[in-house]
């Protein structure tokens, strides 16, 4: 079957501009999509499963979003921690303890920056995918 999807696809590209060849099942899957994005689902299937795939979503979203002030917190805390030792260092009143705390708060503000970003980043990923879904929802209530 896919030694004919590909002759097809190579007669049909000549005629047609734009058309392309998709990717197979398993190669889809070791890319890492997801094993569900991969199956065909009958419409009545769908506006069974969207709903509670956007529910989920919804439930995860409010969760990294409780999260976000928390870790927004602790940022600003290392913030002003780090701004406090390098005001110390203009004015050249660092210890050498002081010196070796502040390389560490700078190691964990930049920590806690880059685990605040991935947060909003996951955030914005299933903001996506939850618009995705319900644009998927309103087309199939459309029909």
């Amino acid at each position: 079957m896919i030694e004919l999807q590909d002759l097809v696809f190579e007669v049909m590209s000549r005629h047609c501009e734009g058309i392309e060849r998709g990717n197979r099942k398993y190669d889809r899957l070791a890319a890492g999509e997801d094993y569900a994005a991969t199956v065909h689902k009958s419409v009545r299937q769908l506006h069974h499963d969207l709903p509670l795939e956007i529910q989920a979503l919804e439930q995860k979203r409010e969760a990294l979003q409780a999260d976000l002030p928390e870790l927004e917190t602790r940022v600003e805390e290392m913030q002003g921690r780090v701004a406090k030792l390098e005001a110390e260092a203009a004015d050249r009143e660092l210890t050498a303890a002081k010196v070796k705390r502040l390389r560490v708060y700078r190691d964990r503000l930049s920590d806690r920056v880059r685990d605040l970003e991935a947060r909003q980043g996951e955030l914005e990923a299933l903001q996506a995918k939850h618009d995705r879904l319900t644009g998927e929802v309103k087309t199939l209530e459309d029909r």
